[in-house]
């Protein structure tokens, strides 16, 4: 964070006293309406854009708050670590494009919570809890968007977005992502990744579970080498490259379990 400099001496004055530094600029009453109108503004368009993305796959709208340039970090907590990955733009369109050709169930709801905005010099931060319901289950994520100020009319557009999970329910399963839960699937992967006797599958349920997403992939793409008509092992390179958003390795893998077998079953987003 950017420390300020020390106060510099004040000239004497003509009665040999020292001139008081001025402290901060006082916001006058106008001043905060405008940003406080600004913020509902803000967080109308973002809460908007949100929902009418999940619940009508309405991509105009989703990609209305983004800047060209923006990004999409997706962590396992608020805090950066080596398990996350990032898509650029044009991989998160690619990636929403395919995942959003599923219709809806008309069961989709998002309700929002702790939102939080923050205005700085050079950007707007803002932090929010959202609870997604869907046919069959529920997650909460936390996300963070970074906006760039605007001016001159020209609304925020945010330049960066990082999310990681908070809760999720499919059915019995239930997993909340604490502390404790990542501490253990992180053992649990580990040993997963050591078990090389253990069927891909078998591994790859851990270290999915665990969000180790790069290292899955790799574990497919050397069960492939080593097993090259191995379709499941193909359908897995294909789903992994998906989500880490080379659509390029994604599409030639699942094209090449196809080839091995036409009848084999692949979820609508990698058909």
């Amino acid at each position: 964070m950017t420390r300020c400099l020390p106060f510099f001496l004040g000239l004497l004055l003509s009665t040999g006293a020292i001139a008081q530094p001025a402290g901060p600029p006082v916001p006058t009453a106008n001043a905060e309406a405008k940003t406080k109108q600004a913020h509902a503004q803000l967080t109308r368009k973002l809460k908007e854009a949100i929902r009418e993305g999940f619940k009508h796959h309405d991509a105009e709208m989703h990609w209305s708050i983004f800047s060209e340039q923006a990004t999409f970090t997706f962590g396992r907590t608020r805090t950066p670590d080596s398990r996350d990955y990032t898509r650029a733009r044009k991989e998160e369109a690619d990636y929403l494009k395919r995942m959003w050709s599923i219709p809806v169930s008309g069961q989709e709801d998002v309700y929002f919570r702790k939102l939080q905005i923050e205005r700085k010099v050079d950007r707007i931060e803002v932090y929010l809890e959202i609870a997604f319901h869907f046919f069959g289950g529920n997650r909460i994520e936390g996300r963070e968007y970074v906006f760039e100020p605007g001016g001159s009319g020209a609304p925020p557009k945010a330049l960066r977005l990082r999310s990681w999970p908070l809760f999720q329910a499919m059915g019995p399963d239930i997993k909340k992502y604490t502390p404790a839960f990542w501490k253990g699937a992180d053992e649990r992967a580990e040993k997963a990744v050591n078990e090389k006797d253990r069927p891909l599958a078998y591994r790859l349920t851990y270290l999915i579970e665990a969000r180790w997403i790069a290292k899955a992939l790799q574990l497919a793409k050397i069960e492939v080498k080593n097993n090259p008509r191995n379709v499941e092992a193909w359908k897995a390179v294909g789903a992994l490259s998906f989500e880490l958003g080379d659509h390029v390795s994604s599409k030639s893998a699942t094209r090449t379990a196809r080839k091995l077998n036409p009848k084999v079953e692949l979820p609508k987003a990698l058909q």
